[in-house]
C-alpha cells in the first residue's frame, strides 16, 4: 500500500482500478492498482488559543492505493526494478496519463 498525500479531485478522478503503475524514471512495471481508498486531505493548524488542530484542506484529497505486483525479495531488501522498497520510502510512480508521488505505508510478502 501507498499513500498519496493532498491532490487535486482532477488527479482524483483518473486513478483507476487496474491502472499499471511504473517507476517514474525507468518506466519499469511496478504493478497493477487493486484499491483507491480516497479521503479528505488534512493539515496541522494552530489555533488563537495556541492549540495544535487536525483541519481539512478543502478540495484536497489523500489516496490509499493498494498495489498487486511482483518483486524479488532477499534477506536483506525487496526489489522491485530498480527500487528498493521500504515502508517509509518514497516512491515516484506514472502510468501513461498521470504521475504520482507516494510513501510507502505497508507491503505484505505472498509465496
Amino acid at each position: 500500500k501507498v499513500k498519496v498525500y493532498n491532490r487535486e479531485k482532477n488527479t482524483v478522478d483518473v486513478i483507476k482500478k487496474g491502472d499499471i503503475l511504473k517507476e517514474f524514471d525507468t518506466g519499469t512495471v511496478l504493478g497493477e492498482i487493486k484499491d483507491v481508498e480516497v479521503k479528505p486531505a488534512t493539515t496541522e493548524v494552530i489555533t488563537t488559543e495556541g492549540e495544535i488542530k487536525i483541519a481539512e484542506i478543502p478540495d484536497r484529497y489523500d489516496l490509499i492505493i493498494t498495489i498487486n505486483g511482483e518483486a524479488m525479495v532477499n534477506e536483506n531488501s525487496i526489489v522491485c526494478g530498480n527500487s528498493e522498497l521500504r515502508i517509509g520510502n518514497n516512491l515516484s510512480l506514472r502510468t501513461k496519463t498521470y504521475a504520482l508521488n507516494s510513501t510507502i505505508l505497508e507491503m505484505n510478502i505472498k509465496e
